[in-house]
């Protein structure tokens, strides 16, 4: 006979594998042959970081400098095309908005070095 507890401890531990399984919501594991292109992001495996992947939007580059991963973020005014036809002014980053995507691994010391080449002060969250 089986108890509450063990039915929903095989349970949980049934459904944690299943959602761990990058296939089932179109992610994959980067190949050899990714990892070695991007020798930057993680090869996927225990305790590694699998890169978000961000359609349509590039991943900010970066300099290392004693460890440390330093990028360049612009904030600025930028032209849009959100719809044939129709041009937006808006505020981005390096030109587009959204921005770059900021690729980093847990544990990955980073400095981000912002210009504000905007009208007036902003804040990042």
């Amino acid at each position: 006979m089986s108890s509450r507890r063990g039915f929903l401890t095989n349970f949980l531990g049934i459904g944690a594998a299943a959602l761990s399984t990058p296939s089932l919501f179109g992610q994959k594991a980067p190949t050899t042959a990714e990892a070695v292109r991007h020798p930057h992001h993680a090869q996927a495996g225990a305790g590694s970081n699998i890169p978000v992947q961000t359609p349509d939007v590039p991943d900010l580059p970066f300099m290392t400098e004693g460890g440390v991963k330093v990028f360049h973020l612009v904030a600025e005014p930028v032209k849009q095309q959100l719809v044939p036809g129709k041009i937006a002014n808006l505020w981005g980053f390096n030109g587009s908005a959204p921005g770059p995507t900021i690729q980093v691994n847990q544990g990955d010391r980073v400095r981000i070095v912002v210009d504000n080449h905007l009208p007036e002060p902003f804040s990042m969250h």
